[in-house]
């Protein structure tokens, strides 16, 4: 058996008989035994997991020494896929039968179809053997040429499914002539909007947590069919739009500084975002831009009107979250982390102003 990963490099018999020692194991009882760091994973290019070792090493002692020489890894699995993802071949070593991850780094349901022949993606569920999914594509109006079922559009060498990794997930055509369309928006935040996918998830975000916002841009030819795809992601401080980060309207035509223009149609996730926004707002009012525009800006007095309304902002959410308050935009009580994000807002541009005042009072010093 030849496996190919993107860090090993191992070639097995077809069959063998690996023998790993239960000592590891006991210590783990009723603790998720199949994810890091109790195994190392060992995927490719799709995040297929291709190998796994117990996260413990074996010391070799040669004859009469007195200490090790070298370690040895304790294989745990091993697994080929066909395209699609059902398994080819696979070995498991010891008490390795808990590791649950596979095809695209997913979780597989060896109870409805058979080892490996059905994984739980985030939102739906997939039978590798058909190569579709369960239900239909929540991201369907964004891509009509394709059918609802479809696993990456039928691209087994390259296709990665998308999934809700972020607050939202922008989705832009870029035709042969360089131009670009926004084609659809998926929101994850819980806030609903019009216009827009709207996905009900646990936390707001997706199963890798808080990336920010993702764009994936599909180009396609004349006749909308799609040639290849990247994606990328840009994530702020907090949020939405706390942060020199903000979301880009990626499908317009950037200045002449190559900057594509600011994107404020996404709802903040939480009032200490709408804050941030809202500051941002004031900055592009008073033509103060970046995040050097923080200290860069206060020279003059409406880079500090600006600050001073985002510090009476950031102290009603603060009061709110100790008398639990609800937020203006989540309907909810003020979370601990909007607190917390808005009172470092607040103690920067504190600074911010400080910095201002100590600049206006030399001046006049110097005035005199």
């Amino acid at each position: 058996m030849l496996i190919l990963g993107t860090e090993l490099f191992l070639s097995l018999p077809a069959t063998a008989t690996y023998t790993v020692t239960t000592d590891f194991f006991a210590v783990s009882t009723k603790q998720k035994r199949d994810y890091p760091p109790f195994f190392d994973e060992k995927r490719n290019h799709l995040g297929n997991v291709l190998v796994t070792f117990v996260d413990r090493k074996t010391g070799h002692l040669p004859s009469g020494a007195t200490s090790y020489d070298y370690w040895n890894p304790d294989l745990a699995t091993v697994t080929d896929y066909y395209p699609f993802g059902s398994v080819s071949r696979s070995l498991q070593a010891g008490d390795s039968s808990s590791y649950r991850y596979g095809f695209q780094g997913q979780r597989k349901d060896n109870s409805i179809a058979g080892d490996g022949n059905h994984y739980q993606f985030k939102f739906r569920e997939y039978n590798p053997l058909l190569g579709r999914f369960w239900s239909v594509d929540p991201l369907a109006k964004s891509y009509p040429w394709n059918g609802s079922y479809n696993f990456a559009e039928d691209r087994v060498t390259d296709g990665v499914d998308l999934e809700g990794k972020e607050f939202y997930s922008m989705h832009i055509n870029e035709m042969p002539d360089g131009s670009r369309t926004l084609v659809g928006v998926v929101n994850y935040t819980n806030i609903k909007q019009a216009g827009m996918t709207n996905v009900s998830t646990p936390d707001g975000y997706g199963p890798q947590g808080n990336v920010g916002v993702n764009y994936t841009i599909t180009k396609v030819d004349m006749k909308g069919n799609a040639l290849g795809k990247t994606g990328f992601n840009v994530k702020n401080l907090y949020g939405v739009y706390q942060g020199p980060d903000n979301p880009k309207k990626y499908w317009e035509k950037p200045n002449e500084h190559g900057e594509y223009p600011d994107d404020y149609s996404l709802s903040p996730i939480d009032e200490a975002d709408a804050n941030g926004k809202q500051h941002d707002l004031d900055y592009d009012a008073a033509g103060i831009k970046g995040a050097g525009g923080v200290f860069g800006g206060v020279t003059g007095d409406k880079g500090s009107q600006a600050n001073q309304g985002y510090i009476n902002r950031a102290d009603k959410v603060i009061a709110k979250e100790k008398t639990g308050g609800k937020d203006d935009i989540t309907g909810k009580p003020v979370t601990n982390r909007a607190a917390a994000a808005a009172k470092e807002g607040k103690a920067l541009f504190q600074i911010a102003n400080s910095v201002k005042e100590d600049a206006d009072y030399n001046q006049g010093t110097n005035n005199k």
